[in-house]
């Protein structure tokens, strides 16, 4: 998925299904609030960081995902 995508269009084409959201900050701002289970790895890095994670995206995402899930 990309970021531009509109995430309800986007995750409408596969209801029912598993959907796993991969990427980076714009994909997670994008699509955090459909989110209901996170698995969050690190990785062995010891050089400069380019990407961060949003504690945001996990205390505010999932609303929309409780809320359909049963559709």
């Amino acid at each position: 998925v990309r970021s531009s995508m509109d995430p309800e269009d986007t995750l409408r084409r596969f209801a029912g299904r598993v959907v796993f959201i991969g990427g980076g900050p714009p994909v997670w701002d994008a699509y955090a609030r459909f989110v209901s289970h996170w698995d969050v790895t690190r990785l062995p890095y010891d050089g400069p960081a380019d990407r961060w994670f949003d504690a945001r995206w996990l205390t505010g995402g999932g609303e929309v995902a409780r809320n359909h899930r049963d559709q």
